[in-house]
């Protein structure tokens, strides 16, 4: 059972939510207690000027939409868990939020918790490799360069911004009614 409360999805029921990586299924449902939303929701007002309330859409993935008080969509939070585009660094998944406006233009990510090593994620999110990433819109040519010493690390973090903000763009927004 999925219920949206003050903006998040809430799932009842046991078990933990899921974790997909790029070409496996997608947990359906978001829980409160998921990494996907507790980094999010404390950073909404700061990238959404205006920012009221979020609106929990589960087709064709769970997704936040970002909405002013007057209802007019300011943007989407979306979770590479949830978009089944979370990518392998080397010790394991690195899942991200990524947080774009209603046009598909990255706003900017969140690294959520995982088991990478914390020296070189450093090293990937202290270069200019964020910047870069920021920059990327659907349907370029992937020309961003990994970071030299975490060269899976910053891979994994190119596969999972990239690779969710194209199915955020491509699935929902090409699919928004304009």
């Amino acid at each position: 059972m999925v219920l949206l409360a003050a903006g998040l999805f809430v799932c009842c029921g046991a078990g933990n939510a899921g974790r997909a990586v790029a070409g496996e299924q997608a947990p359906d449902t978001l829980r409160t207690d998921s990494p996907q939303l507790a980094p999010a929701v404390e950073k909404l007002a700061d990238l959404f000027p205006g920012y009221a309330e979020t609106r929990g859409h589960s087709e064709p993935f769970p997704y936040l939409a970002v909405h002013d008080s007057s209802g007019a969509l300011l943007g989407y939070q979306a979770g590479s868990d949830f978009c089944g585009t979370t990518a392998e660094g080397y010790y394991g998944p690195v899942p991200v939020l990524v947080f774009a406006d209603p046009m598909g233009v990255l706003l900017d990510f969140t690294v959520l918790p995982c088991g990478e090593t914390p020296a070189y994620l450093q090293v990937v999110l202290q270069s200019n490799l964020p910047d870069r990433l920021r920059e990327y819109r659907v349907g370029q040519e992937d020309s961003l360069d990994v970071v030299t010493m975490a060269t899976v690390s910053s891979t994994a973090l190119i596969r999972g911004v990239t690779g969710t903000l194209d199915r955020l763009v491509k699935q929902i927004i090409a699919a928004e009614p304009r």
